[in-house]
This record gives C-alpha cells, structure tokens and sequence, in this order.
C-alpha cells in the first residue's frame, strides 16, 4: 500500500506517532513480529486516568489531520471526547496488523495480552471502532455503549475474570 499525504489513510502516520509516542510513557505498547523479527502487529493501551493525548502531541500531529480532516476532525474529536466514559478504565488506543498476517491471530494475540493486564488490575476497557468491527471486538467480551458519528461507535468490556476469549 503506498500512503499519501492528504488522504485518510495519508493521516494514519502522524495519528499513529502522536498515540503511540504518548502510549509508549503512558501506557503498554506492545509488538508482534514474525520469525525473521520483523513487526508484523502493534497495540497501543493507555493506562487507567491516562487515555487523553495531550493538546502538544496533537499540534505536532496537526498539519497532516488538519489538510485531511480539518472541520469534521474536529467534529470527530469533540464527539469521541464526549463519548469517553469517566470511569478508571484501560484504553485500547488503537491495534494495526500488517495485511499479510491478519489472519494469523496477530491481532488477537496482541488484545488478548492488555485484556489479560486489565483484568488482573480489576479495570475495565474502552475502545472506539468503525462499526464494521463490532462483531470482532465482541468475541473479546466488548458491548456497544453508544454510536460516536455515523459509522463510529465506542464499546466498554467489564472485568473478567480466567482467560479471554
């Protein structure tokens, strides 16, 4: 896949370096990698009270999602941002698998690693997806909580306790 500036997949670099590098102090940030240790998956998980990125990670970010998304971005973040529940919760911030190993168990691998974290903590876990993958997040245990924007919903999973599904 070739990715280019000024389209949504175009953004999905700086989104990704703006999560991720606030994860990676404020979170677990993990990665999958094949036999050859190449990274074929990565999650990122904000811990409980930690979910918010803060505004200068978002000014970095800014000029590549402001050239793509600039009025609806705005939109979407005020709209997810409202939909976040308050309760202590770890926050599933986002899960990429390279295509060639989506259908080797990478992503479930790597969600079924921070359920495990979360449910030894006693916390719960909130995520927001298109609502095409609802019945994914479902398997691991996730209920709709409410829609965002068309097509966007967020999902909460209680505490549960023995293995993920």
């Amino acid at each position: 896949m070739t990715l280019r500036p000024g389209t949504p997949a175009g953004v999905l670099p700086a989104f990704f370096r703006s999560s991720f590098g606030h994860v990676r102090r404020h979170g677990r940030l993990m990665v999958a990698v094949d036999g050859a240790d190449t990274v074929v998956g990565a999650i990122a998980w904000s811990a409980p009270g930690q979910w918010k990125t803060p505004a200068w990670r978002g000014v970095l970010a800014a000029p590549a999602l402001l050239r793509t998304f600039a009025d609806r971005g705005r939109r979407i973040d005020a709209a997810t941002h409202a939909a976040h529940p308050t309760e202590e919760h770890w926050y599933l911030a986002g899960v990429a698998v390279d295509p060639a190993a989506q259908t080797g168990g990478v992503g479930t691998a790597l969600i079924r690693e921070g359920l495990d974290v979360a449910d030894s903590e006693g916390q719960p876990v909130y995520l927001e997806c298109v609502e095409e993958l609802i019945p994914s997040y479902e398997r691991f245990g996730f209920a709709v909580t409410g829609r965002i924007e068309p097509g966007q919903v967020g999902m909460w999973r209680q505490v549960r306790s023995g293995r993920t599904s």
